[in-house]
């Protein structure tokens, strides 16, 4: 297990787990290095290598992308994101948007 998954793993509600797929993705970035170690000891993953990807961004554009980052808690953005940051608002409105982001069925199952 990387530690990535390990970190994400540990957030999971009981009854819950990690796709085959969420762990061979973790894998993956931790084996190419696309991941940083925060002072306060939690490792962030990305799906490119973040450094490259912001050089190229000007005040009004971002070629080639957006950064995606998965880590397990912490994010001070989520209430940005959601609208809100009730813990119990925030447990729906992920629920919900893992759905959309799937299409049908659930993330974790």
């Amino acid at each position: 297990m990387t530690r990535l998954q390990d970190e994400i793993s540990r957030t999971l509600l009981p009854g819950m787990s990690m796709p085959r797929a969420l762990e061979l993705l973790f894998g993956w970035i931790e084996s190419n290095g696309l991941f940083i170690d925060t002072d306060e000891g939690q490792r962030i993953g990305f799906l490119s290598p973040q450094d490259e990807l912001e050089s190229k961004w000007t005040d009004t554009e971002r070629p080639g992308g957006t950064i995606i980052e998965f880590f397990a808690k912490g994010n001070i953005n989520l209430k940005d994101w959601f609208g809100h940051d009730t813990p119990e608002v925030m447990v729906e409105c992920v629920s919900l948007r893992k759905l959309v982001l799937m299409g049908r069925g659930q993330l974790f199952g």
